[in-house]
């Protein structure tokens, strides 16, 4: 991307796909309340930066922008943020805020549910290899990210 997107919204519930099927739980945004923040960004996998709520810990993501073509039953576009820490709970209704850095890949329909999953796989590992590199460490300073009653991440957070 040529520069980051900042996102803002409340996490909602999704299909539980991401946890029970994948293994790989998602934070999911309406991508409708997004408006035009999003509405340039082809449908497909990104990563970037994260902040839940109020907390002081940032998180790498990986998220897909997109419906879901493989499943088929997606009427509107969704962002979907896989978070890259484990979590004991859910945080639906938590804000979360992420700034997008970059392009992993297009959202295809794949052929099977095992290709999907290796997909997703290598898209987190991809993720993080991205967010180790300097331009993306600097972009865990963004204006989006840092903000009142928020520490500053360290850089063991991803």
């Amino acid at each position: 991307l040529e520069k980051p997107v900042p996102v803002d919204g409340i996490v909602t519930e999704g299909f539980g796909r991401g946890s029970r099927d994948i293994g790989v739980p998602t934070a999911n945004i309406e991508a409708s309340i997004l408006g035009v923040t999003i509405a340039s960004l082809e449908n497909g996998v990104y990563f970037g930066w994260a902040r839940l709520g109020n907390k002081s810990r940032l998180h790498g993501a990986v998220l897909n922008i997109g419906i879901n073509p493989t499943f088929g039953d997606v009427n509107e576009r969704i962002l979907e943020a896989h978070l890259l820490s484990d979590f004991e709970d859910d945080f639906y209704g938590e804000r979360l805020r992420i700034v997008i850095l970059g392009f992993l890949r297009k959202e295809y329909k794949f052929d099977s549910f095992p290709e999907l999953v290796r997909n997703i796989k290598n898209d987190l590992l991809t993720g993080i290899l991205m967010l180790k590199k300097p331009k993306s460490i600097e972009q865990r300073k963004h204006e989006l990210l840092v903000g009142p009653g928020t520490a500053t991440p360290s850089r063991r957070e991803i």
